[in-house]
């Protein structure tokens, strides 16, 4: 397309105007990322051109689902072949998943990095769970059905409004100490999954002191950077509460 982004596809989705849109893979992480904060400004600024409103907030309307962030990661050797679909590959896949149920809820407030973002984990149609598994919609970490080539992890915990270069960073993070750990993944679950973690409820603040305290994490994104990320997210925080909100005025006055 004329703005060099590719997108393949967009589909209607459960929620009212709610529409989910696929971009190519690619094999560079940042470029990537890049895609997805440029489709994010894209369809904004079309649908202002013409008089109507787009939104990527993870939960603008309370009964209805969410906006999500899901990434489909997998990884390639050299030649450019999938290292999840050659032989020893599904136990390099476990390894990986297993690397993001350690890092999830360290990297939670990157991932629902807003007040409303955190709206979203209040939906049946999010996990609520560390819990993974084959073609199983319901968990965290899926992995699709897909021929060797394709076989990939997809990360579903995010939300909307996340930065896509810090949620690849952390993906890859867990990817890598996963791997490189040897770390060993739960038992994959086939049935739907409907419990619920106490880390996914406990809203952003106790998330941001997870990120801060979190040694396994600042090993790959700088522990100064992590700190400042929470100060900034605070500050936001407050800044809202400083607000009069009109659920407040509808409920109290």
């Amino acid at each position: 397309m004329a703005q060099d982004i590719p997108a393949s596809s967009a589909v209607a989705e459960y929620g009212v105007g709610q529409f989910e849109i696929n971009l190519n893979h690619i094999p560079d992480p940042v470029k990537a990322a890049d895609h997805a904060a440029l489709l994010r400004r894209l369809v904004k600024g079309v649908a202002q051109s013409r008089n109507i409103e787009a939104t990527f907030m993870p939960k603008p309307f309370l009964q209805q689902p969410g906006n999500g962030f899901h990434i489909h990661v997998s990884i390639v050797d050299a030649a450019g072949n999938n290292r999840f679909g050659a032989a020893g590959g599904a136990a390099l896949l476990r390894h990986a998943v297993a690397g993001m149920q350690a890092l999830t809820l360290d990297s939670l407030a990157i991932f629902a990095p807003h007040f409303n973002a955190h709206r979203r984990f209040q939906s049946v149609f999010v996990a609520q769970t560390l819990d993974w598994g084959y073609n199983n919609r319901s968990v965290a970490f899926r992995i699709p059905v897909a021929d060797a080539a394709a076989q990939r992890i997809e990360h579903r915990v995010a939300g909307a409004d996340a930065s896509p270069h810090l949620v690849m960073a952390a993906v890859l993070a867990a990817i890598h100490h996963g791997i490189t750990n040897r770390l060993t993944a739960t038992e994959p679950v086939s049935a739907r999954v409907s419990g619920v973690l106490p880390e996914f409820s406990a809203g952003l603040l106790q998330s941001l002191d997870r990120l801060e305290r979190s040694a396994l994490l600042a090993r790959y994104i700088p522990e100064r950077y992590l700190h400042a990320y929470a100060q900034l997210k605070r500050g936001e925080y407050a800044a809202l509460m400083e607000q009069v909100l009109p659920g407040e005025l509808d409920f109290y006055l």
